[in-house]
């Protein structure tokens, strides 16, 4: 199924093509498909909604499922199997069995390590001048989208990642405040779950300072919006911007998908627009593609890396940039 762009500035699409050139080098590469990726004894449900809640929740006790979180956009549950169940065989069953939509192993995801080479923020990408022995003119051409727009206006841009640094001397002005929440109180002012979520969220430690302890997820950040102009540091595809920061890579630049929808879940519900998601992985996960589409269902712009291996992706899919 195509993803539809929403109704959004005639400049940001080009703005967002730009920027996939640049985050596909920072996206991390997850594991290969098998036992490896799974997480322990942990699945991914969703159930059709001609079961009632009490034969979903009769089908769950029949499983032994603990029930660790439900995703209400997606209706997606987040579970746990008994100790010594063998999970791809209960699983499979339970693809079989009348009202189950989705049956699926919560996979467990790994990052490669950004390089620390110093040459490594030149923005040769934004304006080759032949920096670093490159073609002079091999570059995205940004500055044809400069000369008329240098910002995302009232569009929210959800970063999902690991974390941005929203104290960043070159993106502190531009990162997305929650207007409905007061820092710092340990109060959840705007009733919508989560407590002193003022820039976005922590899905890994499950509390409202989405800070990075990796660098990969500030990265993003910056080729997206480092405020540009200020004679700070580098500067953004757009100058000025609302970078939302939702973190569900950990230091070590690893997650789940049980990380991801959340975090998904979160931006659509805040009211992000555009959601950049520079991670990956070989295999098709139907939970999380049902996320995609809610996505794509309320206008908003999911935003994917193709990946740093170099591959054709029409012959070797890399997701969730692969999903159609």
């Amino acid at each position: 199924m195509p993803f539809r762009l929403p109704s959004l500035p005639k400049w940001l699409p080009m703005a967002l093509s730009c920027l996939g050139l640049l985050v596909a080098s920072a996206s991390p590469g997850f594991g290969s498909e098998g036992e490896g990726t799974a997480v322990g004894q942990e699945a991914l449900l969703k159930f059709s909604k001609r079961l009632s809640p009490a034969e979903v929740q009769s089908l769950l006790q029949a499983e032994g499922a603990t029930v660790l979180h439900y995703f209400p956009l997606t209706r997606i549950y987040h579970v746990a199997l008994p100790l010594g169940a063998e999970v791809p065989r209960r699983l499979k069953a339970l693809r079989e069995r009348p009202g189950v939509l989705i049956a699926v192993p919560n996979q467990r995801v790994s990052a490669q390590a950004l390089p620390d080479d110093p040459q490594f923020g030149l923005q040769w990408a934004l304006k080759n001048s032949g920096q670093g022995g490159g073609a002079v003119g091999n570059d995205i051409g940004i500055e044809t989208v400069w000369d008329e727009f240098q910002d995302t206006g009232s569009i929210v841009v959800a970063v999902i990642d690991t974390g941005v640094d929203f104290e960043h001397p070159d993106l502190a002005a531009n990162m997305w405040i929650n207007p409905g929440e007061i820092p710092d109180n340990q109060i959840d002012d705007d009733d919508n779950g989560f407590v002193d979520d003022v820039h976005g969220y922590d899905f890994v430690n499950d509390d409202g300072e989405p800070m990075d302890d990796n660098s990969h997820g500030t990265h993003v950040a910056g080729i997206l919006g480092a405020v540009g102009d200020n004679a700070v540091g580098v500067s953004g595809v757009a100058w000025q911007a609302k970078i939302m920061a939702l973190k569900f890579l950990d230091e070590g630049a690893t997650g789940t998908t049980s990380g991801a929808i959340p975090a998904i879940e979160y931006a659509l519900a805040q009211g992000a627009k555009i959601l950049v998601n520079s991670w990956g992985d070989s295999n098709f996960n139907p939970a999380l593609f049902d996320a995609i589409l809610a996505a794509d269902s309320q206008g908003a712009l999911f935003f994917a890396a193709a990946g740093n291996q170099g591959r054709d992706t029409d012959g070797e899919p890399f997701y969730p940039a692969g999903y159609d």
